[in-house]
């Protein structure tokens, strides 16, 4: 229409627009009553992971659980452990146990190091390991139940030690977060970290005004220990199990 047209019985020209063009999607699928179906794939293994931050004396692997937060955080760990170890639908395999280092010393010092480090986690959670296993005998065998704590107990349990010598990547990524840091200071360091050989780079940090507050507030949290748990589901065969649902 090229007018509107009120109570009043006046009239309003409207100005002449381009046709509307609307566009209705076939909604004759609602009333499709089909069966449908999707796939799903269950996969047998599967992987969880965890970091903790185990206080060590400089230059030492010894675990001291007096040292800092260690207590908590390695009974942090042994909860963890315990919940898989307790699961129904899953059975632990193996735990892969990297321990980290901090940049400041030599490369290859921090290479040996983090492996005596990612060792002495490893010996610890063994023992932890079998004397969760001993004491679940122990108390299937209280309660009268025979050789039945063989099903219930942890099978051999894998530790596998790894180690990252220097942290770098961290590092990097706890400097571009950090907000006592200028934009400046954190273009230095950028330009400083991209130094490819890690002793010359740690040197070069060193000369930088920002380089206390690095080594005194973000060097601590790169002294890790990461631990990978490879699980299997129970009673899948190897591989993938592809379902419908």
């Amino acid at each position: 229409a090229r007018a509107l047209r009120a109570e009043a019985r006046r009239t309003y020209p409207a100005p002449r627009t381009e046709p509307l063009t609307f566009y209705i999607s076939s909604i004759s699928g609602l009333s499709d009553d089909a069966i449908r179906y999707k796939t799903v794939v269950t996969e047998r293994k599967v992987q969880a992971n965890t970091a903790c931050y185990i206080d060590f004396e400089q230059g030492r692997a010894e675990i001291r659980k007096e040292t800092g937060h260690n207590r908590e955080e390695m009974a942090r760990i042994e909860g963890n452990l315990r919940s898989l170890l307790q699961n129904r639908d899953f059975d632990l395999d193996s735990i892969v146990v990297t321990a980290s280092c901090s940049p400041e010393g030599s490369f290859e010092h921090n290479r040996r190091l983090s492996m005596r480090r990612s060792e002495s986690v490893s010996d610890y959670f063994e023992g932890f390991l079998k004397r969760y296993r001993d004491s679940l005998r122990r108390h299937t065998f209280h309660i009268g139940l025979d050789d039945t704590w063989k099903e219930e107990a942890p099978s051999d349990i894998r530790l596998l030690s790894r180690n990252n010598p220097e942290n770098w990547t961290m590092l990097d990524a706890l400097v571009r977060e950090d907000g006592s840091l200028s934009e400046r200071e954190k273009e230095e360091y950028a330009r400083t970290a991209s130094i490819t050989e890690p002793d010359l780079r740690e040197q070069r940090l060193q000369r930088l005004p920002s380089y206390r507050h690095i080594r005194e507030s973000l060097y601590p949290r790169l002294r890790t220990v990461r631990f990978d748990f490879h699980l299997h589901r129970k009673g899948l065969p190897e591989g993938s199990v592809h379902t419908t649902a």
